[in-house]
């Protein structure tokens, strides 16, 4: 009998970690989330967490900007973010916490926006990667 293996999907064993051992108690097993093509926004986490650092790709002919929100969903237009920064067209830019991370109560939900200072959603025209626990 022949037996056939096959490896574990990317990210698995980090998400295994973090099953057994829990996510904060997980350290050195950052999770990660990526919108896996172009997009207006991504659900991190639903529920507490925390964000080490994200990078966007902005791929718009303008520049927008990303918003991080804490919140278990996607928020309504006109939400107020935790955090904000303004990335030019056609770049990338990363943001990065250091060891400690930035803590979110509810959920962490990054999203473009046309607008600084409230959510007014953009065009699915960003590729998001984040890690967290």
């Amino acid at each position: 009998m022949s037996t056939i293996e096959t490896p574990a999907p990317p990210g698995a064993v980090r998400a295994f970690m973090a099953t057994v051992l829990g996510e904060e108690d997980a350290q050195g097993w950052p999770l990660n989330a990526s919108s896996n093509a172009a997009a207006a926004s991504l659900v991190v986490k639903s529920g507490a967490g925390r964000l080490f650092g994200f990078t966007v790709y902005n791929s718009a002919g303008a520049a927008q900007f990303i918003q991080l929100h804490d919140s278990q969903v996607l928020p309504a237009d006109g939400a107020v973010p935790v955090f904000v920064v303004k990335v030019a067209t056609v770049v990338d830019k990363g943001v990065f916490w250091g060891d400690w991370g930035r803590f979110f109560n509810r959920g962490i939900v990054i999203c473009n926006s046309s607008t600084f200072a409230t959510k007014t959603i953009g065009a699915a025209d960003c590729f998001f990667d984040a890690q967290y626990l």
